[in-house]
């Protein structure tokens, strides 16, 4: 397949489409979240991965190993804070 096929874009699409099926089995506990909650989340992973430069997951596996200073600066943030959430939701906090 070369760049200007016509064809590279619809498999693009397809595994794009056919990644998103096995979510429904993954994301038990998402039935008490309200819809405009998922959008809002969504909304905000959006705004911070544009912000950031990136996702949490590209900064920590590439950008790391690339030695990107950036980088490493988004991981010691986001890092500490996801730890700090996932000790508020456990301890019944507010968010």
């Amino acid at each position: 397949m070369t760049g200007n096929s016509p064809f590279w874009p619809v498999c693009c699409w397809l595994a794009q489409a056919r990644r998103h099926l096995p979510v429904r089995a993954l994301a038990a506990g998402l039935e008490h979240a309200s819809l405009s909650a998922l959008i809002a989340g969504g909304l905000v992973v959006g705004l911070g991965t544009g912000i950031g430069n990136g996702c949490t997951s590209g900064h920590g596996i590439c950008g790391l190993a690339r030695f990107s200073k950036r980088s490493l600066i988004a991981v010691v943030v986001f890092m500490p804070a996801a730890a700090a959430m996932v000790f508020i939701r456990r301890t019944g906090g507010w968010l």
